[in-house]
């Protein structure tokens, strides 16, 4: 009986470890912020600060690129749609020379903090009340027959809580 348990635990675990996608981590740049991906495909999108001279440029802040994985990394501008409707950013308001809020088009409701200091570039958002200075997040969609009728069931955000300096995810769920 021990053995047939042991031989079932073993193939539970080689077809969960075959289930699940393998998402790649971009390389983090000086200018690196965050990068986002979905449980719909393996590319990446990334955010960067836009530097020039060693100050943020006040007209367009955060710049927002593609990594697409599925022709060996090669890194593009979002097209249309991605720009207006999920990755790109909507709106930005410049808080002092350091600082500037922005939120992301499809989360128009979720404020981002871009911060320039001391150590480099982050960005800091709040979810379920929790101070949290970003690294990635990921977008868990539901299954949708609608061409182009992308759902979001929940966003995981993943970061250092600022309170305590320890890494966190948080779990955000989205109502329809």
């Amino acid at each position: 009986m021990k053995q047939m348990y042991s031989i079932f635990l073993v193939m539970m675990m080689i077809s969960f470890s075959w289930g699940q996608k393998k998402y790649s981590v971009p390389n983090k740049t000086h200018t690196h912020l965050f990068y986002v991906q979905h449980s719909q495909g393996i590319n990446t999108f990334v955010y960067d600060v836009n530097v020039k001279n060693n100050a943020i440029v006040k007209d367009n802040p955060v710049l927002v690129k593609r990594i697409n994985y599925e022709e060996r990394g090669k890194i593009e501008d979002l097209n249309g749609p991605q720009k207006k409707l999920a990755y790109g950013i909507k709106s930005f308001n410049q808080i002092n020379d350091s600082r500037f809020n922005f939120t992301i088009a499809a989360y128009k409701n979720q404020n981002f903090v871009l911060i320039q200091n001391e150590s480099g570039y982050s960005v800091e958002t709040i979810v379920n009340h929790k101070k949290i200075r970003l690294d990635k997040m990921f977008i868990q969609l539901k299954d949708s027959n609608i061409p182009l009728g992308f759902k979001v069931n929940y966003v995981l955000f993943y970061g250092t809580e600022i309170a305590t300096g320890k890494s966190i995810v948080e779990k955000l769920i989205l109502k329809d």
